[in-house]
């Protein structure tokens, strides 16, 4: 699964990197064909027991996370999904590092939970961005799997009584934080 998501994080990191160039190209009123082509394709099938906003996210013990988990009872905690090898999760991580030191102390805690195979990749990056709260690895995939990931990156927001608020797919910069931001708000009211 690991290499399925390094492939989809490496095109979608390619397609944003290229679309402005393309689209400058591209007239105003140009027929859209790749929104018909993408409508006639059949969404994905989400697992049928994979967790959803509404329900109870699984508790992180049971996956032989490699790293120390934090105590997350009775915490808002946000989850977020990323490898180093994603450009989008390496653009995220410093916002997550900001809403650490804004909300740690009211009872956010933050869990990275990091998808890559090897370990030295991940500790040459957290040479170079440090990060303040919980990193630790899915080596067994176990928790992947549980969520059905896809892609990413990928945040869940749980609430204090551990059941999953909102799951969020990509980084889009400002916009996520401010979403993230006002759900956290709500939660810790």
């Amino acid at each position: 699964m690991s290499m399925q998501l390094r492939k989809l994080c490496g095109a979608l990191a390619l397609a944003l990197a290229w679309a402005p160039a393309f689209a400058a190209d591209v007239p105003k009123d140009a027929p859209k064909a790749e929104a018909k082509e993408a409508a006639k394709e059949e969404p994905k099938e989400a697992k049928k027991d994979a967790p959803k906003v509404g329900s109870p996210f699984p508790a992180l013990d049971g996956f032989s996370l490699e790293g120390k988990l934090p105590d997350t009872k009775g915490k808002v905690v946000i989850v977020d999904f990323w490898a180093t090898w994603c450009p989008p999760c390496a653009k995220a991580l410093p916002m997550f590092k900001e809403l650490h030191e804004k909300y740690a102390d009211r009872g956010v805690v933050i869990v990275a939970v990091n998808v890559d195979e090897e370990q030295k990749d991940v500790e040459a990056f957290l040479k170079k961005l440090p990060l303040p709260f919980a990193v630790v690895r899915d080596v067994t995939e176990k928790l992947q799997k549980a969520l059905d990931l896809d892609g990413l990156p990928v945040t869940y927001i749980v609430d204090r009584q551990g059941t999953i608020r909102m799951i969020h797919d990509g980084f889009a910069g400002d916009e996520t934080k401010k979403e993230y931001i006002a759900w956290l708000e709500e939660l810790l009211k």
